[in-house]
């Protein structure tokens, strides 16, 4: 079936919800944003009743950064409510809901969307934890065959990641399309996902920020000395650890880690942290005095004006709870690190020292490999989905394996068994097999450190297979169509089947050349065509695409 996406409702207004709407406009969807009727809104009221909804969106359109590309972009959406204007759900080809994280709450709006909705329409929610089937339940088999996750990341006009969650029921015609549409209309990047729980990016993000946490209080580190050590330096944004759960939202921090909790504890990595009695003492005392980040303007940091008016952003001192002025700590393991280039070279070098800076790092980068490979195959059988969720999820600079590379796979693993935590035994079993890292990398010269990943390790074949390698110059045979630009591009690509549903079924060799016991080498020529989306982030970006990408195929001017 060819699915085509022209209007979209966006069901729950809330800061993710009203940010998608946005970001559809952005990429030239009509949309409409639907919430709740306030519980004193007098009937015929349009004002009174969609007053949720308005304040939500004008909140939306103040955020920054801005989640619209354009002001003139806020006339693709329409503003309406769940009881007056559900309407708007019958007319619908794309349904994302992203209304609170309860399950029965969710179950009863499917129930109303499927009474409504189109025969093609594809519905998908937006939950963070909660399993998708489950929210499926009772359905129709129509409304199965077109229902899955879509897990945005939030904000969803600059964080690349998308996480596309189909269950056993869902039509692989779906999968493939809304992954096409995310990554061409919308400029993510895709990573199928098994239907586990909090699914891959926020599985790592909390399996491995638990763990933190409980090292920082019970070592006796300071908001300043871990956001100072734990931004760039490790590869991290500027956000690094504290300033990032003021961006997410202490109470959102507080809600994900309690609802993971009681659906993981057969991970015992992640459920001694997750229940923690220290850092969830705290962050519930944060939540309690309305301590929530950004959104209150207090959470680990605070905005202070001094007495000559200046601005200042004291830190929660974890001990008193009182918000303190900022410090600049100085570690000699930092100042050997800071300047060299690499990611590797920095990590090379603080795992090396031995100061309070550096068993910061040790321990926080050896868990992380501990835990990253623990929870392979199950939520993903190879690494690169997990790398790619934390890149492109958390604006990472790598990958916990890409960077387990960087250090040396085998070295790595020794020095993680001797400060306790042990590598997953599979990737002992690699090893003993004489592979020496979980990616195979072609590098343009011995000089080239990095270079390009052309296969990665895969736990269920005990073997690398092939990733996705793009011909040479795939847009070479351009041929202007009216007002597209359509090329052939010929791609082997890895197969990312999640619950049997990925891209049309693509496996490849290993580096023997031998076939995958589960799929077909599948090398096809695919015909693509830009559809006039914005697959950039920003606005010049953007312009420049329209410019190369969309201009009008005029015949040539005669010369005489």
């Amino acid at each position: 079936m060819n699915y085509q996406i022209n209007k979209a409702v966006v069901v729950g207004a809330g800061t993710m919800g009203a940010a998608l709407a946005a970001h559809l406009a952005n990429a030239g969807v009509s949309v409409t944003l639907l919430d709740i009727v306030p519980k004193d809104a007098a009937a015929g009221n349009k004002a009174a009743r969609n007053k949720i909804v308005t304040e939500l969106w004008d909140r939306c359109l103040k955020a920054k950064p801005a989640n619209l590309m354009g002001a003139d972009l806020k006339t693709l959406i329409s503003l309406g409510n769940l009881e007056d204007d559900f309407g708007a759900v019958a007319e619908a080809d794309w349904i994302i809901e992203a209304i609170v994280e309860n399950l029965k709450i969710k179950q009863s709006l499917m129930t109303r969307i499927d009474e409504v909705r189109k025969p093609a329409c594809i519905v998908s929610t937006n939950t963070s934890g909660i399993p998708v089937k489950d929210i499926a339940a009772g359905r129709s088999k129509g409304f199965k065959q077109h229902f899955l996750g879509t897990h945005f990341f939030n904000p969803p006009r600059y964080l690349k990641l998308l996480e596309i969650i189909p269950t056993a029921d869902t039509s692989k015609d779906v999968t493939e399309f809304i992954s096409w549409f995310g990554e061409y209309r919308l400029g993510k990047g895709i990573v199928l996902c098994k239907d586990t729980p909090n699914f891959i990016g926020n599985r790592v993000a909390f399996g491995t920020g638990a763990f933190g946490m409980d090292f920082i209080m019970s070592n006796g580190y300071t908001v300043d000395e871990v956001d100072m050590i734990t931004g760039p330096l490790v590869g991290n944004p500027r956000t690094a650890t504290f300033r990032l759960i003021d961006l997410v939202g202490v109470d959102v921090w507080e809600h994900v880690g309690k609802n993971l909790a009681p659906l993981v504890q057969h991970d015992k990595l992640a459920v001694k942290y997750l229940e923690a009695e220290a850092p969830n003492k705290l962050i519930h005392s944060m939540v309690e005095r309305n301590w929530l980040g950004n959104k209150t303007k207090v959470g680990f940091y605070k905005e202070v004006r001094t007495d000559d008016g200046k601005k200042e952003f004291y830190s929660l001192d974890l001990q008193t709870m009182e918000h303190v002025a900022p410090s600049k700590p100085r570690f000699d393991s930092v100042k050997a690190a800071k300047d060299l280039e690499g990611l590797g070279d920095r990590l090379k070098v603080m795992l090396e020292a031995d100061d309070k800076a550096a068993k910061l790092v040790s321990a926080l980068t050896l868990q992380s490999f501990q835990y990253a490979s623990s929870i392979i195959p199950e939520v993903a059988d190879t690494a690169k989905p997990i790398d790619d969720a934390m890149r492109w999820g958390f604006m990472r600079e790598a990958g916990p394996f890409e960077t387990w590379d960087m250090l040396g796979v085998r070295e790595t693993v020794k020095k993680m068994k001797a400060a306790g935590y042990p590598a997953a035994k599979w990737v002992d079993a690699m090893l003993k097999s004489g592979v020496e890292s979980f990616y195979q990398y072609k590098r343009s010269s011995p000089a080239d450190k990095n270079g390009d990943k052309v296969s990665v390790y895969d736990v269920q074949v005990w073997r690398r297979v092939v990733l996705s390698i793009q011909a040479k110059q795939s847009c070479g045979q351009e041929r202007r169509q009216g007002r597209g630009v359509r090329c052939l591009e010929r791609e082997v690509c890895e197969d990312q089947t999640a619950n049997g549903h990925g891209l049309p079924e693509r496996f490849a060799r290993d580096e023997e050349g031998h076939r995958g016991e589960r799929g077909r080498f599948d090398v096809r020529y695919r015909r693509r065509r830009c559809a006039g989306g914005i697959p950039h982030q920003d606005e010049r970006a953007r312009r420049r695409h329209f410019q190369h990408h969309h201009r009008s195929a005029r015949p040539r001017r005669k010369r005489f």
